[in-house]
């Protein structure tokens, strides 16, 4: 039950992060224009690679290995300061690098670079995967939700006009430094006190350094469209581009927000030598986030042209069609958070997994190469797609030994066809209905009813699934009463 609370637990919390963006984003895009936007999404992109660097993997390795030993305080203490050291001189080395490529070649938006360089000291502070290992997602989510109300609050009263773009630049890393601080408040009785003596790095590089490298690939093809298009088109596209990247990434957040919630468990279910068990969670998130992958992408689909010029502003009426292409992938990286995230890292078969990573790279880099000299940015949203269905086929490919693929994807034509009615229903609601915040919401509740009921009719395996869990759950609360 403790996966399920923690399920809840996450995905509740990525519910209530999708109100975050539906108060600031619509805001900002407007005071700040397409412009200041763009020039946002460009300088955090170059800088996501010294993040990148300066966590060093810590956050998956970090709460896989926490996971392992996670029953054992002493253990867990030793890894927990081992991988901290390792990561402050990771963190050292990518702010003395990024400080001097800042003074010798980024002198085009220096300052802006310079302000979303505090992210660097936020990554350092960050112990989120230690809290991820043991299982107490609650943690996580009460500081998360902090953050976010802060940003939130400071960026409508100190964000007025163009002007104030390095404000907003300036929301996103302070508060979460500060909220990235407060979680240190909750460890004192979870780790002993550093023992050097019992310190010892070296077995940690090679690991770190493996799941590093398809990391840092993932970032590169990741950041690459925004960059490229900059270079290739102009900063504003990379503006749409990121833009659109916001909504579909926020869409995402719900179901990678399950599979987050699992890996823990797998990863001690796997040093425990428990693989039945792992198959059978593997099999039941896969089938979880395919339903729930689908509902989105078709419900992205269906309001994706009126919703970014009502979001966004008039100017961002590009964004719409942006969206409407972008929002295949989130399937595709629904399936890989299953196959890749939750069964290759856990299980250590990480050559595989960077593999699949690479395979991403060389579609994104090539085909962003030929599709944004024709398209511009919907070639690269197309690009972006390509990318992830090409790391998915890979995984797919790879483990089609250890799983039966067509099991995993038993129930997926019933999704579609519910997702079709529902993109044909919510599209009609959407063309008949003035556009507003609350018939967005009427047109969201209709899709789901919508896409349940067919289920229901279609016998999916999901609606068993989640009516064998609310009796677990009801059987569970009568016996404690």
């Amino acid at each position: 039950m403790k996966v399920v609370k923690n399920i809840i637990y996450n995905t509740g919390y990525q519910v209530l992060m999708l109100l975050f963006p539906l108060i600031t984003v619509p805001y900002v895009s407007r005071v700040l224009g397409k412009t200041g936007i763009g020039i946002n999404a460009y300088t955090f992109s170059v800088l996501s690679f010294f993040v990148l660097f300066a966590n060093l993997s810590v956050l998956t390795y970090g709460n896989r290995e926490i996971a392992y030993v996670q029953d054992d305080k002493e253990k867990r203490s030793i890894i927990f300061w081992e991988l901290m050291i390792i990561k402050a001189f990771a963190t050292f080395i990518s702010i003395a690098l990024f400080l001097f490529l800042l003074f010798f070649f980024f002198r085009k938006w220096y300052s802006y670079y310079l302000i979303q360089s505090i992210m660097l000291i936020a990554t350092l502070t960050d112990i989120s995967w230690y809290f991820m290992g043991v299982e107490e997602f609650k943690k996580i989510i009460l500081r998360n939700t902090v953050v976010r109300i802060v940003t939130v609050i400071v960026t409508f009263v100190f964000v007025k006009e163009p002007s104030d773009l390095w404000i907003y630049i300036a929301t996103a890393p302070v508060s979460s430094l500060l909220g990235n601080l407060s979680t240190w408040t909750f460890i004192k009785n979870e780790i002993a006190p550093l023992d050097i003596r019992k310190i010892n790095l070296k077995h940690h590089f090679k690991p770190v350094s493996m799941l590093f490298l398809p990391q840092i690939i993932m970032q590169v093809y990741l950041a690459l469209n925004k960059v490229m298009l900059e270079s290739m088109d102009s900063v504003v596209s990379s503006g749409f581009f990121d833009q659109s990247d916001k909504i579909i990434r926020v869409a995402l957040t719900i179901v990678t927000s399950l599979s987050a919630a699992v890996i823990p468990r797998v990863s001690n279910l796997v040093s425990n030598n428990q693989h039945e068990e792992v198959e059978k969670i593997i099999q039941k998130t896969f089938s979880l986030v395919n339903a729930i992958g689908i509902l989105l992408m078709f419900g992205v689909m269906a309001v994706s042209s009126t919703f970014a010029i009502y979001f966004f502003g008039s100017e961002y009426e590009p964004v719409g069609l942006v969206m409407f292409i972008q929002s295949i992938m989130i399937v595709f990286v629904a399936w890989a958070n299953i196959t890749g995230m939750q069964y290759l890292l856990p299980t250590n078969r990480l050559k595989d997994f960077t593999m699949s990573a690479i395979m991403g790279l060389i579609t994104n880099i090539v085909l962003n190469l030929i599709l944004i000299p024709i398209w511009g940015v919907y070639g690269s949203a197309a690009a972006t797609v390509s990318t992830e269905a090409a790391v998915t086929l890979y995984q797919f490919w790879v483990l089609r030994d250890t799983f039966k693929i067509s099991r995993l994807m038993k129930d997926t034509w019933k999704y579609l066809i519910s997702g079709v009615i529902v993109f044909f229903i919510v599209r009609y609601l959407n063309n008949i209905m003035r556009i507003s915040f609350l018939n967005y919401i009427i047109q969201a509740g209709v899709g789901v009813m919508v896409y349940t009921l067919v289920l229901v009719i279609l016998r999916a395996d999901i609606i068993k699934e989640l009516m064998n869990l609310v009796n677990t759950v009801r059987n569970k609360e009568a016996k404690n009463g």
